[in-house]
């Protein structure tokens, strides 16, 4: 069965479920795993509730976006910003999921060093998009940090006041 939009119910249900997470600041539907988002992440918008990105991560992610849709692509957030106690349980998952900190730390880092939960930190989709993103140089001010993490871009004026960013660092477990 379908509305009068032509939309399927399960479309719907996948819409809602998307703004609920949206609104309750959720890095994740409750359903998916983090991987399974990065293979196929659902659309989210940079505006997130209490503190949430900053407001210059928040227009660069805007202005990124308006120009990937210019470009042919489709630029979505899968993650944004993050609750110290969320990005905790992240690490938590990432720690189980690996097996020790230490390797776990190479894709998820405790909040006390989280670009995510200072809200200057996005998760992007889908990887074409990404590409896309990363070929501008810093142009809008985001930049890929992680050689393991096609999806991860920091938000820096710098960035985009040189058009220019910096080289990718291995993993997570070069970072300051």
């Amino acid at each position: 069965m379908k509305n009068e939009r032509n939309h399927p119910p399960s479309a719907l249900v996948a819409g809602a479920m998307v703004i609920l997470a949206m609104l309750t600041g959720c890095a994740v539907l409750p359903e998916q795993s983090a991987d399974a988002v990065r293979r196929d992440p659902a659309p989210r918008t940079a505006d997130t509730p209490k503190g949430g990105l900053t407001p210059g991560t928040r227009k660069a992610y805007h202005r990124a976006a308006k120009a990937a849709a210019a470009a042919g692509h489709t630029l979505h957030i899968t993650s944004g910003y993050r609750t110290a106690e969320q990005q905790r349980s992240e690490f938590r998952q990432a720690v189980r999921k690996y097996g020790s900190a230490a390797k776990a730390r190479e894709y998820v880092l405790p909040p006390e060093k989280s670009a995510h939960v200072k809200g200057l930190a996005i998760d992007v989709g889908p990887e074409p998009a990404a590409r896309w993103l990363e070929s501008t140089n810093g142009r809008y001010g985001l930049c890929r940090i992680y050689a393991n993490e096609w999806w991860h871009f920091e938000f820096s004026y710098r960035y985009a006041r040189e058009r220019r960013c910096p080289d990718l660092k291995p993993d997570a477990t070069a970072a300051g």
